[in-house]
């Protein structure tokens, strides 16, 4: 048990001190007493007073600090263990609830009662996403769009018109169709006109094995799983150029067909061509 060595004076129940009404209006109270002689009681009232506020105090410091508050006249043990006592009971703003947190988590718990907070007060924020980042902290993005039941669509852009020819993007209802495009030409990676991708627009060199004979645009398509392609080419330097070839996979690993001219406006066949004969005059009739 602590020791308090500050004791208040005349604080017996028959203690000659002095009332209370006469003290409050007693004219030494503001001057002190400047001449002549202080009552018995009136020194008693003073002296109870002060010592019983100073004993008070002792006894707060003593107990809290749970040490001795001793009568030696030093100051500053007294502030020290003033202190001491305090830190014990209030928490201090420098140590930011540390008190609490090295109390143990009976009291961690507790305080969190008290403020009111939630299971969610505990938790990691890194396991929560923040409103402010509008979801860009969802570390797996492609997780979180199957969950959610989206498919590839969601992560493409849409077409900015319906003119829009820009790779990738989804198309608008009623949107120009963009397709894949690519090219054959001799040295490159794609040096066989056989290997152009299918259901795509692209441009083959002459130089090109398997090319129709001129550079050209191709237009490509497959049906049945792509294993019956056809194969249309127009040169862009000779107008109604026009070729046209299949591929047959009924034939173990698939034969492309020979290229075949489109008769045009602009390429029209020869007499040679159409088994035909000049006559006079610059016609020209079938032959038998």
């Amino acid at each position: 048990m602590t020791t308090n060595q500050f004791k208040s004076f005349a604080n017996g129940p028959t203690a000659n001190v002095m009332a209370q009404n006469e003290w409050e209006i007693l004219p030494a109270l503001s001057s002190g007493f400047q001449s002549g002689k202080a009552s018995s009681a009136q020194i008693n009232k003073v002296l109870r007073q002060t010592s019983f506020i100073a004993s008070a105090v002792a006894q707060y410091v003593a107990e809290l600090s749970g040490r001795d508050v001793m009568d030696d006249g030093d100051i500053a043990a007294f502030v020290e263990k003033l202190k001491s006592a305090g830190s014990a009971q209030f928490l201090s703003i420098g140590k930011n609830l540390n008190e609490i947190a090295s109390n143990g988590a009976a009291s961690q718990a507790e305080a969190r009662k008290s403020l009111g907070l939630g299971s969610s007060a505990t938790q990691n924020n890194d396991a929560f996403l923040a409103a402010g980042s509008n979801l860009s902290d969802v570390p797996d993005k492609a997780h979180a769009r199957a969950n959610l039941g989206l498919g590839s669509a969601a992560s493409r852009d849409i077409q900015e018109s319906i003119d829009d020819l820009t790779m990738g993007k989804a198309i608008l209802n009623g949107g120009a169709l963009a397709v894949r495009s690519s090219r054959a030409q001799a040295g490159t990676a794609i040096s066989n006109t056989n290997n152009l991708p299918v259901n795509a627009v692209s441009f083959v060199y002459s130089t090109a094995e398997n090319s129709p004979g001129y550079e050209s645009s191709l237009l490509s398509w497959g049906g049945f799983g792509g294993a019956y392609d056809v194969q249309l080419t127009a040169s862009y330097s000779r107008p109604g150029l026009v070729k046209i070839r299949t591929k047959n996979s009924d034939i173990p690993g698939g034969v492309w067909s020979n290229w075949s001219s489109l008769y045009t406006t602009e390429n029209k066949p020869t007499a040679q061509d159409t088994g035909a004969v000049s006559i006079t005059g610059g016609g020209c009739c079938l032959s038998q």
